[in-house]
């Protein structure tokens, strides 16, 4: 992936500096914003619940390196041909929900002992959960763009860089939160309590906002739309834009905590019970898309 994004971005780069020589260069400072679906991409099994992407924005400021093609007539009117390569700096904003609903949803976690020292595996009913997951992204696009009179069209990619990310969750219901049962392979035998073991209903709250890591995102981009032309220098462009994530950028690992924290006690035989983000239990490849409606006003020197 990184040998095609080189290659076409070195291929961008040669094809101006060909027609250096015959062309007319123009340069194109800009800044923009745009709005629509800003999403985190993963996969929540129907069995468990249901992902919903939400809200995101995009701003920014750009640089376009122009090439001044030929003028074409048809009709009696004169048509303007152009091409470049655009870049730039921005801002992107990506997030999603995941809603557990579902009163049969089952989520086993293993691994882990009692406050007794046995090894249990913990089985956990959940039911009215739901969480949210953000992440902003400091980005670069790297675009060849064509324009034909009053359209335009932008293609190319858009590196992502995470400068934060958290997640926030929170449940529905005041009291119908989250059931456990512990599982002892060595007797055989599941328990259901009682409560200051962390076992049957337990209520572990909702969660301030907690950082939350993520990876480098290379998207392809696309933007198209049309202009106006406020006068010889300024131009003012609207159209739509479709952001695609290519590359996996959750950090997930084997030292990742279960979605689901048993942390018992030795001392006072007690335990507790919180929650950490629902994406350390699917531990799902996670990417970013975007789509809406930019608008970009640009002056040309």
């Amino acid at each position: 992936m990184k040998k095609l994004i080189i290659s076409v971005s070195v291929l961008l780069v040669g094809l101006c500096s060909l027609s250096l020589s015959a062309q007319e260069i123009q340069y194109e400072y800009s800044v923009w914003s745009g709005g629509g679906l800003g999403a985190l991409k993963y996969n929540v099994p129907s069995e468990i619940g249901e992902r919903s992407g939400k809200f995101g924005g995009d701003f920014g400021v750009g640089y376009t390196f122009f090439m001044l093609s030929d003028r074409v007539v048809e009709s009696g009117k004169l048509y303007h041909l152009r091409w470049g390569i655009h870049t730039g700096i921005g801002f992107s904003f990506f997030s999603a929900r995941t809603t557990i609903d579902n009163n049969t949803t089952f989520v086993e976690t293993s691994g882990i002992k009692d406050s007794e020292g046995d090894d249990i595996v913990l089985r956990t009913t959940i039911f009215g959960f739901e969480e949210t997951q953000r992440t902003v992204m400091l980005t670069i696009p790297v675009m060849g763009t064509y324009h034909f009179d009053r359209y335009y069209a932008n293609a190319g990619f858009k590196f992502g860089i995470p400068v934060g990310g958290n997640y926030e969750s929170s449940f529905s219901s005041p009291t119908q939160q989250i059931t456990n049962r512990a599982y002892y392979p060595r007797l055989n035998n599941e328990l259901v309590g009682p409560p200051f073991t962390g076992l049957g209903q337990q209520t572990p709250g909702n969660t301030d906002k907690t950082d939350m890591d993520f990876g480098v995102s290379m998207m392809f981009a696309l933007e198209a739309g049309s202009k106006w032309e406020i006068n010889k220098n300024l131009t003012l462009y609207y159209g739509i834009f479709l952001d695609i994530g290519l590359n996996d950028i959750s950090r997930f690992d084997d030292a990742t905590p279960e979605f689901i924290q048993y942390n018992a006690n030795p001392t006072t035989h007690m335990a507790t019970v919180s929650t950490n983000s629902v994406l350390s239990s699917l531990k799902e490849k996670t990417k970013t898309m975007a789509f809406g409606v930019k608008v970009r006003l640009g002056y040309i020197r």
